[in-house]
């Protein structure tokens, strides 16, 4: 498989401050050549058989685990999202529980890159969340200059609590 060199990201070589258990573009690479394999089997004018699906999903959800669309809502996401956490690796404080990247046009039609963070309650009361925000902001800021990433940031927070009310809203 042939990856064009805006994907390189996906690889943590030349990274080792990125804490990255794996290669993940290697993962990546064999998970969707076995999917591959494995379609290829179905004929074109037929369903895929209960043992062609079973033996499918495996490696979808492989896929699903590497590309994470649940954390990078697009491809460019994916892209500036691993950049970025590699140059953040240990920057930012441990009450930041989760960052989610989305890329797109702002209102006025320039690149933006919407950066969603999920903290900790406690990180969140009246006493601390003004300058909580205004730390981690310089620090996201700070990031997206040095990587020179031609989007502009828009930093959302939200609770942890938050994050579990929305989801129960969704699936009822």
């Amino acid at each position: 498989m042939k990856w064009p060199p805006e994907l390189n990201v996906l690889s943590n070589q030349d990274t080792p401050n990125y804490k990255q258990p794996d290669d993940t573009r290697g993962r990546l690479a064999k998970y969707v050549n076995d999917f591959r394999e494995i379609g290829q089997q179905v004929p074109s004018d037929e369903q895929a058989t209960d043992e062609q699906v079973e033996a499918g999903l495996p490696p979808l959800l492989g896929v699903l685990e590497v590309m994470r669309p649940d954390r990078y809502a697009d491809l460019d996401a994916l892209i500036v999202g691993k950049q970025m956490e590699r140059s953040l690796a240990g920057r930012l404080p441990d009450w930041v529980r989760e960052i989610r990247f989305e890329t797109g046009n702002d209102s006025n039609g320039d690149p933006a890159l919407w950066i969603w963070l999920e903290i900790d309650d406690d990180a969140a009361t009246a006493e601390v969340l003004s300058r909580n925000t205004r730390q981690v902001r310089g620090v996201l800021g700070e990031c997206v200059q040095q990587l020179e990433i031609p989007h502009w940031p828009y930093i959302r927070f939200r609770t942890s609590s938050e994050r579990a009310d929305a989801t129960l809203e969704a699936v009822k």
